[in-house]
């Protein structure tokens, strides 16, 4: 199940109701049971039902649970109070399609290149086990109530450094060239608890391109504001090897000049802090804007590519569900 931070910026829209469904979800909150005991009070009942996620909300300031499950096949999606009292159990269609249009600031890392705003795509989708956030591709290979595993595959491109972008008539990059898109591959695990979800991404380059491997964890949660405004901060450490950080912020021997020496900077880890905001002011147009900040790794910032050890990231976007 992605989240606000993964640009899945409105919620989900429900039709059909399921009453018999409903019965067995309050009968089961009343009692003030843990996720597990739902889950079997409900498949005793109702052997075909499965409970397949629950997830807290903090709408109001009684506690309140977003619970999924399919009955007979069909996915259902409800939300019950501590008390046990239903607000809607309906019949869930899935994640909507969304799609916008962003602009994005960076700060900028790079000795004598601009930094600018650029424009980028806001795209997520979810068909079946398959969904899309923006150029990052996957499948629900595992899906429980607290885990879900994916394999992925991410598109990369506009990372490094590049000779359109070069300042002051700076000779600082001359014999190198544009660093080039990047396809990585590999598998993302999250775990989601009522406080707080952890996220994992390992990838590795399939594309001949940096030819290296990144690990990503990262802590985050959504709060809902009120019913059209979510807050989603996360914190995350990305661990990078040094075929990739050679590739972006190193110089190689033969590449080593009077003005740019040679430079090795080996693996590292860099930490970043963000907060991620989403406003929907119809059913199906939402705004959303997201700051990060990221430190980098004292070897990469000792590049004489690089000009600063941190970077500060600013994204501003609309998309339409549908």
């Amino acid at each position: 199940m992605k989240t606000a931070v993964d640009l899945n910026f409105s919620p989900s829209n429900f039709y059909l109701p399921a009453l018999l469904l409903g019965q067995l979800l309050v009968a089961a909150k009343a009692s003030a049971i843990s996720p597990e005991q739902v889950r079997t009070k409900i498949t005793t009942i109702s052997p075909d039902t499965v409970l397949t996620k629950t997830r807290e909300l903090s709408v109001t300031e009684d506690r309140i649970d977003n619970v999924e499950v399919k009955s007979e096949g069909q996915p259902f999606d409800a939300v019950v109070t501590q008390s046990g009292e239903l607000t809607s159990v309906q019949e869930d269609i899935g994640q909507p399609w969304i799609v916008g249009f962003g602009v994005k600031y960076d700060s900028g890392i790079y000795k004598d290149q601009s930094s600018g705003i650029k424009p980028i795509p806001l795209i997520s989708a979810e068909i079946g086990n398959f969904w899309m956030q923006g150029l990052t591709f996957g499948y629900y290979a595992y899906q429980s109530n607290l885990l879900q595993v994916s394999p992925l595959l991410q598109i990369s491109p506009g990372q490094g450094y590049d000779q359109e972008s070069i300042e002051n008539n700076s000779r600082l990059y001359d014999g190198l060239e544009d660093r080039k898109l990047a396809v990585d591959a590999g598998f993302q695990l999250d775990y989601n608890l009522s406080w707080v979800d952890i996220s994992s991404t390992l990838l590795t380059d399939v594309s001949n391109s940096h030819s290296g491997l990144s690990a990503e964890l990262r802590l985050g949660r959504d709060f809902n504001l009120s019913d059209t405004v979510i807050l989603a901060p996360s914190i995350s450490a990305h661990y990078h090897s040094s075929d990739f950080n050679q590739y972006y912020y190193g110089v190689d021997e033969e590449f080593g000049t009077a003005f740019r020496p040679a430079y090795d900077v080996g693996a590292g880890v860099e930490y970043s802090v963000g907060v991620t905001t989403i406003w929907q002011f119809t059913r199906s147009w939402s705004v959303m804007g997201q700051v990060s900040h990221t430190i980098l790794n004292g070897a990469v910032e000792d590049s004489p590519l690089v000009d600063k050890g941190q970077e500060t990231s600013l994204i501003l976007g609309i998309g339409y569900a549908f």
